[in-house]
Order: structure tokens, then C-alpha cells, then sequence
């Protein structure tokens, strides 16, 4: 005859199955909430790619002409209203870059953040003149991040066979 389970063994046994169940349902949770602060991330920076303002600033700021760096700082420098808002939209690209630079985000999810082309397009627009502040401010690592991300939103896309390249009218010299 089996001798009964003592309420002790019973209550040893729960305890011994309770403990890895919630420290299971502890890592599904902490997942999640991972998850959600992720997708909440992902929001607030789409949210500033995608309102009207935005838009308009970005094409605007697209369709400038400059024929060297000097003509660039004549129209466009210090003494015109442009370095305050062109500097927004190059902040908004370099902080996507420096996610993904950083393994925070992955290529696709900054392809989809920054309408890929985009990053591509502001990348091969402005960085003669990035660069350039670069070598003058003595700030080497300035818009890196917008750097990393247009070099590498140019390989995806090479990958998916789609060109790199500036279309008519977003060139930046007169020439």
C-alpha cells in the first residue's frame, strides 16, 4: 500500500513548480513591455516624419542650390532663417541613424522610419556641405549618425535593386 503525500510534500512540490513558472512569466513580461516601448519609440519618431510640416520642410530644404560651400553660406548660412530649420531635419535622420548604429533599431525598421529613399536622398544631397562643416567647426563626428544611416539605407537598397541617386530638381548645384 502507497503511504499518502503529506500536505509538506505537496506544498515543497508547488513551491518547487511556482518558482520557474514565475520567473517565466517574468521574462514574457519584461518581453512585452520591451515590445511595447520599442513600438512606442518607433511612433514618436514616425510621427515626426510624417506631419505636413515636416514634409514641407524636407522638400524645401531638398530643392535648395548652392554652387560651392561659400554660396551655400552666402544664400543659406548664418544670416538667413534656413540653418535653425535645416538643422531640424538633419537631426531628425542623424538620431534614426545613431539608433541603428547603436543595434537599437534594425535596417528594415529604419528603411520604414525614415521612408528609406529619404535617408538616402538627404545623404547625397548634403554631404559635401556636412562634411565641410565638419573639417571648418573641427567636429568630426558631426551627423554621423545621418551619415551611417544614408550609407546604409544605400547598400538595402541596393540590395533590393533600387537606385541611389538624387532625381531631378533635388541636385544641389546650379551647374
Amino acid at each position: 500500500m502507497a503511504e499518502p503525500v503529506s500536505l509538506q510534500t505537496i506544498l515543497t512540490y508547488l513551491t518547487l513548480i511556482s518558482v520557474p513558472v514565475g520567473v517565466l512569466y517574468h521574462i514574457s513580461t519584461l518581453r512585452n513591455q520591451s515590445r511595447t516601448r520599442q513600438a512606442q519609440l518607433f511612433m514618436q519618431l514616425y510621427q515626426r516624419t510624417i506631419d505636413e510640416e515636416s514634409n514641407r520642410r524636407w522638400d524645401d530644404h531638398m530643392r535648395l542650390q548652392w554652387d560651392d560651400y561659400e554660396d551655400y553660406q552666402r544664400k543659406y548660412g548664418a544670416e538667413s532663417d534656413r540653418p535653425i530649420s535645416l538643422h531640424t531635419v538633419w537631426q531628425q535622420f542623424n538620431g534614426v541613424g545613431l539608433l541603428l548604429k547603436r543595434g537599437l533599431i534594425d535596417k528594415e525598421t529604419a528603411y520604414g522610419l525614415t521612408g528609406g529613399w529619404r535617408a538616402v536622398l538627404i545623404w547625397l544631397k548634403w554631404k559635401d556641405i556636412i562634411v565641410e562643416m565638419r573639417g571648418r567647426y573641427y567636429n568630426p563626428d558631426y551627423m554621423d549618425g545621418l551619415e551611417f544611416l544614408g550609407v546604409e539605407m544605400m547598400k538595402l537598397r541596393e540590395e533590393k535593386g533600387l537606385p541611389n541617386r538624387l532625381p531631378l530638381g533635388f541636385e544641389s548645384t546650379n551647374l
